[in-house]
């Protein structure tokens, strides 16, 4: 079960990733930040773009994730279906990472 994602948050936060400690992803930084997965090197996320970006995925090529959307994306994890991922909740929520 990852940690709680708190994308509101001002300060970092950190995502789950199965077998490692991710880096620390700051949700406010203005430059792009790296998502970390397992075995690879990901893409750059840049948090403030407007323009869907990837967050890389082991093995798979995932959705795009539309940090400006204002419903649900979704982001891919690899053997599963993760949860809704509401980037515009004042809520903390889950990013799905295999147990």
């Amino acid at each position: 079960m990852p940690p709680l994602v708190n994308l509101q948050s001002r300060s970092p936060v950190r995502l789950g990733v199965e077998g490692e400690m991710p880096p620390l992803v700051n949700l406010k930084s203005r430059s792009p930040v790296r998502v970390g997965v397992e075995g690879e090197m990901p893409p750059l996320v840049n948090l403030k773009s407007r323009s869907p970006v990837r967050v890389g995925v082991e093995g798979e090529m995932p959705p795009l994730v539309n940090l400006k959307s204002r419903s649900p994306v979704r982001v891919g994890v690899e053997g599963e279906m993760p949860p809704l991922v509401n980037l515009k909740s004042r809520s903390p929520v889950r990013v799905g990472v295999e147990e």
